[in-house]
């Protein structure tokens, strides 16, 4: 008997192209914090710092490898992007986001 495999697509699936330049003028938009807790916000902020290609940081003489979708940022610099005040309030959200199952992070 012989088997033959047959590789078909069986379904389609549609994908979105998200330009930078539109999550830059979504997170420039002020009034959309002021509604709610500013979640989607944040959120919006994380996707435009992140990378679209493997990418090396380094901070505080500590080279970090970025791959697609992650970002590397103090908590002074994230804190400036989403105008949030003070570090542990940006804990905060980012423990949030993180509980949705949003994001994922880690402090070093």
């Amino acid at each position: 008997m012989k088997y033959s495999l047959e590789v078909k697509q069986l379904v389609r699936f549609p994908y979105c192209r998200i330009y930078r330049s539109f999550i830059e003028q979504i997170t420039a938009d002020h009034s959309l914090r002021k509604h709610g807790d500013g979640l989607l916000f944040y959120y919006m902020v994380l996707f435009s710092l992140s990378n679209y290609r493997t990418s090396y940081r380094t901070l505080e003489g500590h080279r970090f490898t970025v791959y697609a979708g992650e970002w590397v940022a103090r908590y002074s610099e994230l804190c400036e992007k989403m105008d949030i005040k003070y570090h542990y309030q940006l804990a905060k959200v980012l423990h949030r986001l993180q509980e949705m199952h949003l994001i994922t992070y880690t402090e070093y």
